[in-house]
């Protein structure tokens, strides 16, 4: 309500900026999409999972063009598509979902573990935080898909 008091006078709006703020939640935090230097030259697509969410997507239309960041929990796997517009640079943050070692493709083709820096194109290194494992990217779209495994659950890929 726009009263601090917590009045419910039906004449009273909802639409308060002070409450009115989730629309930043849905994109930097469940799409994750975070802008790094000014204009988006750098930025990190970075997806929270939560909850029992399976999905989400967020665009957004920039100095350079879009960025997109979509992702989706399925049969087993985690797959993250990010478009990077041209003259641009990401970080990609594919969440590891409690797995330690996660088997991580892009475009189909293994780029974790072990794929040499380059494997793919555009992509310019790869490596391993606590949480994700990060690919640093230049402009182009990606399509990672991390295969969680049959040990993991859906109600337990939730929990992340």
């Amino acid at each position: 309500w726009e009263a601090w008091e917590g009045e419910t006078d039906p004449e009273l709006s909802l639409n308060m900026k002070l409450f009115g703020s989730i629309q930043k939640f849905f994109f930097r935090d469940l799409a994750g999409i975070r802008r790094a230097a000014p204009g988006y030259a750098a930025f990190t697509v970075a997806p929270q999972v939560v909850g029992g969410l399976e999905w989400a997507r967020a665009d957004i239309d920039t100095v350079r063009g879009p960025i997109s960041s979509s992702w989706r929990l399925e049969d087993g796997a985690f797959e993250l598509e990010v478009e990077a517009p041209p003259n641009t640079r990401a970080a990609i943050r594919v969440p590891k979902l409690g797995r330690a070692e996660p088997s991580i493709t892009e475009g189909g083709e293994p780029v974790w573990p072990g794929a040499p820096a380059g494997a793919r194109p555009g992509i310019a290194r790869a490596f391993d935080e606590a949480e994700t494992v990060a690919f640093e990217v230049g402009s182009g779209r990606y399509s990672f898909v991390s295969l969680l495994g049959d040990s993991i659950g859906r109600t337990e890929m939730r929990r992340f």
